[in-house]
């Protein structure tokens, strides 16, 4: 890919001016409903190597333009402890035939919340709201300002110096302060193939008191007991994630849906309309998510087998 300019890729919030839409199944669909949204472990996402390309991606970097900055065995390490991030994925392609194909491959729905309302419950459940990058020059960068956290001048010059009191951070916790921020970092870089996915990322990474579960762990046990992590099946693996629920209380204004739109299908039109008042129903007995100016609408994709 062509060179960009390099944008912040970290949100407050959703702009206003943009419809972001999640693709799920049937049951998902009643999942969020339902109030419940689900956060999914990093180290668990469709694509079981999508962590490890940033952390390659950051191991390369550190190699060839940081010599020395972290020990080789610090940085052989990198990716073997268990990240603490969990993410939801959203897209800015609303009616996307290769997304309908790898999220819903047996059919299933868009779903676009209404921003203001998705907005609050982000910030009320200290939530970040990530743009995914795709451009590898861009990735670079990313890694090098979010991650590493010094240029490549500020290194060379403590190096040549052998003082280390100018940069940002302790050389002693540095590989702490790497982990802890390449567990952010690690989901919002993708792969160049998947641009056209336009991704967004909803981002929870889990912090403890104990900081040998703040910096990651080896072993999945000791994450789940103090971060309230559930495991839900999928297919003969159980997959961890975290629930949020998108109503609190009383006191909280209800998440609002804005559409929902329904994958191409073979139906002829008058089932398809059926389909789609069952769809409505299913929003309108509703309690636990708001639904009164919802849309629900099918996918203009031809049905392709």
């Amino acid at each position: 890919m062509e060179s960009t300019a390099l944008q912040n890729p970290f949100f407050d919030s959703i702009p206003l001016n943009k419809s972001l839409f999640h693709y799920t199944d049937a049951g998902g669909l009643v999942g969020l409903v339902n109030g419940k949204l689900w956060l999914t472990s990093l180290h668990y996402q469709n694509d079981s190597k999508e962590y490890y390309y940033a952390i390659n991606m950051l191991k390369d970097i550190l190699n060839t333009e940081y010599p020395g900055l972290l020990h080789d065995t610090t940085i052989s390490m990198l990716g073997r402890k268990m990240s603490l991030s969990f993410s939801f994925s959203l897209s800015e392609q609303g009616d996307s035939l290769s997304q309908w194909r790898g999220y819903c491959p047996k059919g299933g729905f868009a779903l676009s919340f209404e921003n203001v309302s998705f907005n609050n419950f982000i910030k009320d459940n200290n939530l970040q709201i990530v743009k995914c990058v795709y451009n590898v020059n861009d990735q670079k960068e990313v890694l090098r300002k979010y991650v590493i956290g010094i240029t490549q001048a500020q290194f060379e010059h403590a190096r040549a110096t052998k003082d280390s009191s100018e940069l940002p951070f302790s050389v002693n916790t540095l590989h702490y302060e790497i982990f802890n921020k390449i567990s952010r970092v690690a989901p919002i870089l993708k792969d160049p193939n998947f641009c056209q996915e336009e991704e967004w990322r909803l981002i929870k990474t889990l912090i403890s008191t104990d900081a040998h579960r703040q910096y990651g762990s080896n072993a999945l046990s000791e994450i789940l007991p103090s971060n309230n992590v559930k495991v839900r099946p999928r297919g003969n693996a159980f997959i961890p994630y975290v629930e949020i629920p998108l109503k609190h209380d009383e006191s909280r204004r209800n998440v609002s849906v804005a559409i929902v739109r329904m994958s191409p299908s073979n139906l002829p039109d008058n089932l398809r309309k059926f389909a789609e008042d069952a769809c409505k129903s299913l929003l309108y007995t509703s309690d636990k998510v708001a639904h009164y100016n919802a849309e629900v609408v099918s996918s203009i994709i031809p049905y392709i087998t």
